[in-house]
């Protein structure tokens, strides 16, 4: 809330137990790149002009959220697998950074020489971000540790994204040694991850 990233509901109330659909998390992670500009979004349940509109219009155009055929059912409940995964693609986000050639090969000038320098190309465009091959099996440092009890509920596409998150620290699972992939993700919830991503990767 200090930060700007989540409102209560109403005057005096988080709701920490209240679950989260696609259009918090959206623009939550919209505000937290700082509302950038972007174009319309297309999809037909997404109306220009409400709360979420703008980001979830930059979500769709940075392929962080996607649509289903043609709707954004921003009101959809979200699950803590779907949350990681949102959270997971926003971090890979930032574009390679483009080299520009390198300053040090500038040489001196002699006594007959003038100074001469490389010359920097700069590419027509920015490389868009790729997305790295997402492995379907959890490696034997989670599998072996015992901690969690139902890894076997997480969905291939999950994966990649729950290793990052659990590696990084950014989700460390329930009380009763559970991830809880499929279950509705709670405000709380969501809360503290964006504090441990803040702390930890930011």
């Amino acid at each position: 809330i200090d930060n700007g990233l989540m409102n209560g509901v109403g005057d005096t109330l988080f709701s920490p137990n209240g679950t989260t659909n696609r259009a918090m998390i959206v623009t939550i992670l919209y505000r937290l790149e700082g509302t950038p500009g972007g174009e319309d979004a297309s999809f037909t349940d997404v109306a220009d002009g409400q709360w979420y509109s703008d980001a979830v219009a930059w979500a769709a155009e940075k392929e962080i959220a996607q649509g289903f055929e043609g709707r954004f059912r921003p009101n959809d409940k979200i699950t803590r697998q779907e949350l990681v995964t949102l959270l997971y693609r926003y971090e890979h986000l930032e574009a390679p950074q483009v080299r520009t050639g390198d300053m040090n090969l500038i040489p001196e000038p002699g006594p007959e020489l003038e100074p001469s320098y490389p010359e920097i190309v700069l590419p027509e465009e920015v490389p868009e971000p790729t997305w790295p091959d997402l492995p379907t099996t959890l490696p034997d440092w989670i599998l072996g540790a015992g901690t969690y009890t139902d890894l076997d509920q997480i969905a291939d596409w999950a994966v990649e994204p729950f290793v990052w998150a659990i590696e990084a620290g950014i989700i460390t699972g329930n009380s009763d040694g559970t991830l809880n992939p499929q279950g509705n993700a709670l405000r709380s919830q969501f809360a503290a991850m964006i504090q441990r991503y803040h702390q930890t990767i930011i």
